[in-house]
């Protein structure tokens, strides 16, 4: 492995703004070739997902052109125990957050226009529309939004930091990547989820597993036909239990990071 250039906190700002700056070139090309595209969501994910990795592979050209790629993304064994704890954390985790998104939706209504893009991206009229929307939610996004934040940038600032100051930024970039006053304090609390998972495990495929059973739960409908589940659709008592397991998960992957044979591994691997 070749030698690892130091990694400041602006150099994390700046390439979470060049990805912001990259996805909206990139949507902005799509749409003036092609006006409906804003209302598809292969071409929604695509360039999110391209965005990612574009930003990425001149990222790791940078600054790590000697290291494997596994090893700069972040991407390492995870226990059995902590792979269930994940997915337990981010299913766990939805219900109160969408009722956050709820309660800032409620105060503050989003306009006609971007409610009705909202609603053709989601739209599953066919199987193949409903396959389209599970692979986009619950793989394509959170896999490039994971490899990036919580393998690259993350691996990056922890060399020689503390693993909660690395976290922290982190978690800020993430949510500044996707800014959306709305949802803050839905993204604030996945994102410190996710990075904590991070630091939990050692391994950015714990915390793709976290990010995309967090997307399971509102799409799990559309298994028996029917629509995407809204905000608003989770009962006092859904919320509670999700809370109940995800703070279940919070201790076990706490736990599993002193015990677990890969956890240890990968976690000394960020020593490094």
């Amino acid at each position: 492995m070749g030698e690892r250039r130091p990694f400041a906190f602006m150099l994390g700002a700046g390439y979470t703004v060049a990805l912001v700056l990259t996805m909206g070139l990139a949507l902005a090309v799509t749409q003036a070739i092609r006006a409906e595209s804003d209302r598809d969501l292969v071409t929604i994910t695509a360039c999110y997902t391209l965005a990612h990795f574009a930003v990425l592979f001149v990222a790791i050209r940078v600054h790590e052109p000697e290291s494997s790629l596994r090893a700069v993304m972040g991407l390492r064994r995870v226990g059995v125990v902590a792979a269930i704890s994940a997915v337990a954390l981010g299913a766990g985790l939805y219900p109160a957050l969408a009722r956050v998104d709820d309660f800032f939706s409620s105060r503050f209504p989003t306009d006609d226009k971007s409610v009705e893009v909202l609603n053709a991206l989601t739209a599953t009229p066919t199987i193949a529309a409903r396959v389209v929307l599970v692979l986009a939610f619950c793989v394509a996004l959170p896999a490039s939004g994971e490899i990036f934040f919580r393998g690259f940038v993350y691996g990056s600032l922890r060399r020689g930091r503390d693993a909660g100051l690395a976290a922290a930024a982190t978690t800020a970039f993430f949510v500044l990547s996707r800014f959306d006053f709305r949802a803050m304090g839905s993204l604030l609390a996945l994102g410190a989820a996710l990075a904590f998972v991070r630091t939990r495990t050692g391994s950015s495929l714990a915390s793709f597993f976290t990010h995309a059973s967090f997307y399971v739960i509102p799409l799990l409908p559309l298994a028996r036909g029917g629509l995407v589940t809204d905000d608003d659709a989770f009962t006092l008592r859904e919320v509670s239990v999700g809370l109940g397991v995800a703070a279940l998960a919070l201790v076990t992957l706490q736990l599993t990071s002193t015990r677990s044979a890969a956890s240890i591994a990968a976690l000394a691997l960020d020593d490094e």
